[in-house]
């Protein structure tokens, strides 16, 4: 798996699998490229479409650098490294699609570089524009602790429990945390040219309305799937519904 050094010199590891034109897949909070693109079938669906996939270990994730300061995941640091990626790639056009937290710093993507032409935001809604507004040092700490037992809040407990199921880096994770979230505005969003997908579980409680999200976005198509925040990424409804749109035109 190759890597390279981002605009920090943080060193992320990256995998690409297929020929045609190339997609980015950004996976969720605590995951990584392998459990949420290649386990659940999706990067094979989407190279047998006729496209490659770039599939990049986000900061703290996976195979990549693990920083444990707050300060690292700032600044819009993941938006950041995926525009490092394409510098590195060489790539002046490319699609992007991300998975929760994956999703978020695709938008930033769609907002911030030009090279993005289509996007997928995936296991989302329009708490991209209203995000909670929960105890992070709760969740943090529920990382950090050597007993998740203790970890009574169910929110937290969840996180604890993903991050243990995943043998994340906890305390990397709750840097991440820490650092917060962009909050977008429906100014910027009213800007957006560019082909938007939003696909997300019915009824998903984690992430506000998907519906609400679509209508902020001009032109955006909303697709829903049957199943949870952790495991809609899994039917065969999602996977089918993102290589149509990738694979379109």
């Amino acid at each position: 798996m190759p890597e390279f050094g981002s605009f920090d010199a943080t060193r992320l590891h990256y995998d690409i699998e297929g020929d045609g034109p190339p997609v980015v897949l950004l996976h969720g909070f605590a995951s990584t490229s392998f459990i949420n693109w290649v386990r659940p079938g999706l990067a094979k669906a989407l190279t047998a479409a006729g496209l490659s996939v770039i599939m990049p270990d986000a900061r703290g994730h996976g195979l990549s650098d693990k920083p444990h300061a707050v300060e690292a995941y700032t600044g819009e640091a993941m938006t950041r490294d995926c525009s490092a990626l394409l510098d590195h790639l060489g790539l002046d056009s490319c699609a992007v699609a991300g998975y929760s937290m994956g999703a978020r710093t695709g938008l930033a993507l769609v907002l911030d570089d030009p090279r993005i032409n289509r996007a997928v935001l995936g296991g989302t809604g329009d708490r991209l524009l209203n995000p909670p507004n929960p105890d992070r040092e709760l969740v943090a700490s529920a990382l950090e602790t050597d007993d998740p037992g203790s970890v009574t809040d169910r929110t937290a407990r969840g996180f604890r429990d993903f991050a243990d199921r995943t043998k994340a880096d906890r305390f990397a994770l709750a840097a991440c945390w820490r650092a917060g979230r962009r909050r977008f505005s429906h100014e910027e969003l009213a800007k957006i040219t560019s082909p938007v997908l939003v696909l997300a579980a019915e009824g998903d409680p984690v992430i506000g309305s998907p519906q609400a999200l679509a209508r902020a976005i001009p032109g955006a198509e909303l697709r829903l799937a049957q199943g949870t925040h952790l495991n809609v990424i899994n039917s065969a409804a999602y996977r089918d519904a993102m290589v149509e749109f990738l694979s379109r035109d």
